[in-house]
């Protein structure tokens, strides 16, 4: 990007008006692709990984201002979290702890730290993000491992490629609007061909 000063400047204003309730996400992507002339992608990716960073900031800055002792991962329960957060997730970190991974961990993270009240402390919910149904409390690999039988129910149909098979832009494009409507990350495919 020819000018980062002024895009910096730009997405912080838009973000302060977010944080406001003045505008959108999508209405921020929308700006910023028109006035920077980028693709739609990268747009999305800077918009949505910002705001996250922006998001835990201020939760940061809570916790501090309250006091809060003890702050648990959690990270998205569906098969396109990405490998580093399922590790951290239900982990369990002092506030003051130097080392503790404050997301977003990497573009598009969907992770958060959650403040509690004590050590012991779990929420009796959380959000199956493929069924969109509150589920007990578990780890996403507790979750994963109650689930993965699921993933047997993903038929492989004429649109799966055998292994090793070159697929054209369009039959990877199709394959991935697929998956998504499946709730499963593509490299979750790997499954299926064993």
């Amino acid at each position: 990007w020819d000018n980062k000063n002024d895009l910096q400047k730009e997405l912080k204003g838009e973000i302060d008006n977010f944080l406001n309730g003045k505008t959108t996400v999508n209405e921020i992507e929308e700006k910023i692709k028109k006035k920077y002339n980028k693709n739609a992608y990268e747009t999305k990716r800077l918009v949505h990984t910002e705001i996250a960073r922006v998001q835990e900031e201020i939760n940061q800055t809570w916790a501090k201002e309250h006091g809060v002792k003890y702050q648990m991962f959690t990270a998205t329960l569906d098969y396109k979290t990405s490998i580093t957060c399922r590790g951290f997730d239900g982990k369990v970190f002092e506030f003051d702890d130097i080392n503790k991974p404050i997301p977003p961990l990497h573009p598009f993270c969907r992770s958060t730290l959650v403040n509690m009240p004590n050590k012991d402390w779990r929420p009796s919910q959380r959000l199956d993000n493929i069924t969109k149904e509150k589920v007990n409390w578990q780890t996403y690999e507790e979750w994963y491992q109650n689930n993965s039988g699921k993933m047997a129910g993903v038929s492989k149909s004429d649109k799966w490629p055998s292994k090793g098979t070159v697929i054209s832009k369009e039959e990877y494009k199709e394959l991935r609007d697929y998956a998504k409507e499946k709730g499963i990350a593509l490299s979750e495919f790997k499954k299926f061909d064993g």
